[in-house]
């Protein structure tokens, strides 16, 4: 009766997490701050091309899979722009994800355990806020879950290759949606791989052959949907991306470094989920894959480490980097699922049994705190909505718009991007404009023409407009500053030329 009594407790704990999780998701997406830099120029490929066109390499340095940006361009097309409606693909996979992985969690352990795990990824802030911006991240951790439900979760009346055929034929789809569930589909794929030798070799069957021919052919299926994807979609992409992220690849030029990298980023990797916890997670999942492996849980841990091993891989070929970042944040639950199977090796020795959750506890408290104070104070990277209606309202005709990047340092606001967020919310702005596509880059405050002119930028709201003062400067030596409006997260400043 006791154990009965636990387990309804277990379940309206696991209940009030998911509720949780799904409800500071909605605090956060109903805040609707302004769309920050990734976010307007996946916008603004959405708003400017077909469907036909969403299907190439896009612009502005960008990349995404197909089914979202076709999700994106028909909510556009038929309810029009809006933070709302642009984001609320996203929240769905991030309330969807929620649950399916505490399901999954539900499944996968004891039930005192499946909470902590469940409370890890709710509050987990990362997936927080992925779940209300407009890029795929969101997407990605939704595929990952919805593949290692479906392969760990579901019990199955088939036999392996059964099953094996129906997450081909899901992940043969949603790689369309997700690039890297095609990591997460390959890791699958191989941890079941024994289990249909096994069923292959039972009393009574000898088609070992064929069981095999037939895995070969469905994972070639899989390829050639990912294949043909590449083609169309991300062979050509703009090698920025690749400059961006060279850090982030095996550096074979040093080979001495190529052990250091690896461990730097997967601690990197583990720190991510929960910032400056990386010491809790790396040793959590460490841990929990040795009882894994212990306990004779092959697929559980496959499908936890595989992925991160072929998304190593693809990073030491220099085809998609492997670091603690938003383009691997598809690799979280496993890492989340890994500690799980560390808290219950934890709660197995009878002379710890109870004290076996103060290790969830630091992770999960950190980030409850996070999601409650992100209910007055939301996460927001731009604040250029309100920058862009007050200069709309005081233009005057003849009047310069200079859009420039925040940048790294003083010295590279004009050449730090493409910081496009105003034409979001301000498409037909018309000229003189200065920094944007089929516009003069700005270069020099000197080069602007025109006699009145507006400096516009929008930032990260903890830097203020600190990066921008060098430029500011520059301008006041030139012109006399006639109004500004500045605020956390963007700023607006009209010059008169002396």
């Amino acid at each position: 009766m006791k154990r009965d009594v636990r387990l309804r407790v277990c379940r309206g704990l696991l209940l009030a997490v998911v509720l949780a999780g799904i409800a500071v998701r909605i605090v956060q997406y109903a805040w609707r701050t302004s769309l920050w830099h990734d976010e307007a120029l996946v916008t603004l490929n959405v708003t400017h091309r077909t469907y036909d066109q969403l299907l190439r390499p896009l612009d502005y340095k960008q990349a995404a899979p197909p089914l979202f940006l076709w999700g994106l361009r028909w909510i556009y097309l038929h309810l029009g722009f809006g933070e709302y409606q642009l984001r609320v693909i996203s929240l769905l996979c991030g309330m969807g994800s929620v649950v399916l992985f505490s399901w999954l969690a539900w499944r996968l352990f004891p039930a005192p355990v499946a909470v902590c795990v469940a409370g890890m990824f709710a509050f987990c802030d990362k997936l927080i806020w992925h779940s209300a911006e407009v890029k795929q991240y969101s997407g990605d951790v939704f595929a990952a879950v919805v593949l290692l439900f479906m392969a760990l979760a579901l019990r199955w009346p088939i036999r392996p290759l059964g099953r094996l055929a129906l997450l081909a034929g899901f992940g043969a789809l949603l790689l369309w949606f997700s690039f890297p569930s095609v990591f997460v589909f390959g890791a699958i794929s191989l941890a079941l791989l024994p289990e249909i030798i096994r069923h292959s070799k039972t009393p009574g069957r000898s088609h070992l052959r064929a069981s095999l021919l037939e895995f070969v052919l469905l994972n070639a299926m899989v390829l050639c949907s990912f294949a043909l994807m590449y083609w169309l979609t991300i062979r050509g992409h703009d090698s920025y991306l690749d400059q961006y992220w060279h850090e982030h690849f095996a550096p074979w030029s040093s080979l001495w470094l190529v052990p250091w990298w690896v461990m730097k980023e997967t601690f990197s990797l583990c720190d991510h989920a929960y910032r400056s916890f990386g010491w809790l997670v790396l040793p959590g999942a460490f841990f929990g894959a040795i009882y894994l492996y212990r306990d004779a849980r092959a697929t559980l841990l496959w499908a936890y480490a595989g992925p991160v091993a072929l998304c190593l891989l693809a990073a030491m070929a220099h085809q998609y980097p492997f670091t603690g970042e938003r383009i691997t944040v598809f690799l979280v639950p496993g890492l989340f699922l890994a500690c799980g199977a560390a808290l219950e090796a934890l709660r197995t020795p009878r002379a710890v049994p109870r004290w076996w959750w103060v290790a969830a506890v630091p992770m999960i408290a950190a980030g409850s705190w996070i999601a409650v104070r992100h209910l007055a104070h939301p996460h927001s990277r731009s604040s250029i909505r309100p920058i862009s209606q007050y200069v709309k309202a005081r233009r005057r005709a003849g009047e310069a718009i200079c859009l420039v990047g925040e940048g790294t340092s003083p010295d590279a606001h004009f050449t730090s991007g493409l910081n496009l967020e105003l034409l979001c919310y301000w498409p037909d702005v018309g000229s003189p404009l200065y920094g944007a596509p089929g516009s003069p880059r700005l270069t020099d405050i000197g080069q602007v023409r025109e006699k009145r002119f507006w400096i516009v930028y929008a930032a990260l709201p903890e830097h203020g407009h600190r990066y921008m003062q060098k430029l500011l400067d520059e301008a006041r030596a030139a012109a006399i500053l006639v109004e500004d409006k500045d605020i956390p997260g963007g700023g607006a400043f009209l010059f008169e030329k002396r």
